[in-house]
């Protein structure tokens, strides 16, 4: 069992985050990482990468994860009709809660935690991440827009069901099985309840998210040959685009990078983002 702390970081609109920290190296001077996780997921997907990454004795001061809102501990309000947006300003509350400003961090995203990641790093915020590593995610989102009534009555089922932390038996029973939609889907419905994913869902409109930023920063991504989301074309245009430092394709990798092949990105983390800070 790998420790951390757990802490309770308040968002803008009275809700609570659920987040842990890892220690790594513990040394200050060493680069924070702060871990987003997906649509469906939790914050202990990244313990599988974190636990290569500490076995490894990579230069990072710790890891930084947390749950997204309507997602395993955090809260389930959502006070934007778009779920990116306040999910944006809760990594806002994240990063101003938990790193300092003189303390040098990595943001990684994953799918939908990378488009989070992506429209946070829009706002130009003041304290900006020394590298970024975005895995399993183009530069859009593929969501469906339901009358707001539809969403709020769906988020209220939702609520109603009991929502658990995934342990690391359900990953590897769920996500660590080839990338089959069923068998992704059933993962989603397990962690956040049926109704509760199809009022996620139906707040993530379809958009084109690219930060010029991107141009600006040291950038990872990360992709599978054999994800049934995004080809890996797409994802490669999109990393040409944003002139992304390294560019790495996971082979035969599925969409759920972080559980079914953390031995692959912890190696990708510790080289590449490594290398540029």
């Amino acid at each position: 069992m790998m420790k951390y702390q757990t802490y309770l970081i308040p968002t803008s609109d009275s809700g609570d985050l659920s987040a842990r920290l890892y220690p790594i190296s513990g040394k200050s001077t060493d680069p924070v990482l702060l871990f987003v996780h997906g649509l469906g997921g939790d914050q202990v997907a990244w313990e599988f990468v974190i636990e290569k990454l500490k076995t490894n004795a990579a230069n990072f001061s710790g890891a930084l994860t947390y749950d997204l809102r309507g997602h395993s501990d955090s809260t389930r309000i959502i006070s934007s009709p778009d779920y990116i947006d306040v999910s944006v300003r809760d990594l806002h509350s994240v990063i101003k809660k938990r790193i300092h400003m003189d303390q040098p961090y990595v943001l990684i995203g994953h799918s939908l935690g990378a488009l989070i990641v992506q429209m946070y790093l829009q706002t130009r915020p003041s304290h900006l991440p020394q590298h970024v590593l975005l895995i399993s995610s183009p530069n859009y989102t593929k969501g469906i827009k339901l009358p707001d009534w539809v969403t709020v009555w769906l988020f209220t089922l939702g609520s109603r069901q009991r929502i658990r932390v995934r342990k690391r038996a359900e990953h590897e029973l769920f996500l660590g099985t080839p990338d089959i939609h069923l068998g992704r889907l059933f993962s989603d419905i397990r962690t956040v309840g049926l109704f509760h994913f199809m009022g996620l869902y139906s707040t993530l409109p379809r958009r084109i998210i690219e930060p010029d930023i991107l141009k600006e920063l040291p950038t990872t991504v990360v992709t599978g040959d054999n994800d049934i989301f995004f080809r890996v074309k797409e994802i490669q245009a999109f990393a040409s685009r944003i002139n992304a430092t390294h560019f790495k394709i996971v082979h035969q990798g599925n969409h759920c990078i972080p559980t079914s092949y953390a031995d692959q990105l912890a190696a990708v983390i510790k080289n590449s983002v490594l290398s540029m800070t």
